[in-house]
């Protein structure tokens, strides 16, 4: 739960991929963000590798696929952003590679978590994104829960933010009020808190349909 950015793409050509790998390694480098690089081999006789996946995108009688890319942490609370490129410049999923199963996109959904970063990291992260789209996206899709990559409007991602930030602590104050019981089922107990979660969610469209009467 939190506001997230989704993104997906593929460069204009694979000889991109070390030009983008080396800008934003300088562009991290200078804004103190952390960043890992990957470079990896993978192949059909590798463990913890769905072959469904890397056949949907290979073609059949591959014997192995360079991956190469970057993880880039704009902040310690914030997921990295994941560039991951296949050998034709498309941005992958490394989950995907390990633990995919159909259906799959040609372009699969990445995304990465700002809700606990705070809006300024947000905003530099969807400035990057829209650099590099410029520079090196032949094509780049974002959906933004916050609605700032498509508006520009920081108010209205704050209070996107300020809403889930108050129904999460609305939840966790719910949650350390639940008395605990000695020796109950996990079962039991995962019915409790299920009850709470449904009753705020109750008080919370009941107080919405007040607000809008």
């Amino acid at each position: 739960m939190g506001v997230s950015l989704h993104y997906r793409g593929r460069l204009r050509c694979p000889d991109l991929i070390d030009p983008f790998i080396r800008e934003v390694t300088d562009i991290a480098a200078s804004l103190e963000w952390e960043c890992d690089s990957f470079d990896t081999i993978i192949t059909p006789d590798d463990e913890n590798v769905s072959l469904e996946y890397l056949n949907f995108w290979r073609p059949a009688g591959w014997t192995a696929v360079r991956l190469r890319g970057l993880f880039v942490s704009p902040h310690p609370q914030s997921e990295p952003l994941r560039f991951l490129f296949d050998p034709e410049g498309r941005l992958i999923d490394l989950l995907d590679i390990q633990f995919g199963t159909p259906p799959f996109a040609e372009l699969p959904w990445l995304f990465t978590k700002t809700q606990f970063a705070g809006p300024q990291t947000h905003v530099d992260i969807v400035g990057l994104l829209k650099y590099l789209e410029t520079k090196y996206f032949g094509e780049l899709h974002v959906a933004d829960e916050g609605t700032y990559w498509e508006t520009g409007d920081l108010g209205a991602l704050k209070a996107r933010m300020g809403l889930i930030a108050g129904k999460l602590r609305q939840v966790g104050e719910a949650l350390d009020g639940l008395p605990k019981v000695p020796d109950e089922p996990a079962e039991t107990t995962l019915d409790r808190i299920e009850a709470v979660l449904r009753r705020l969610a109750d008080e919370g469209s009941a107080n919405a349909s007040e607000t809008n009467d």
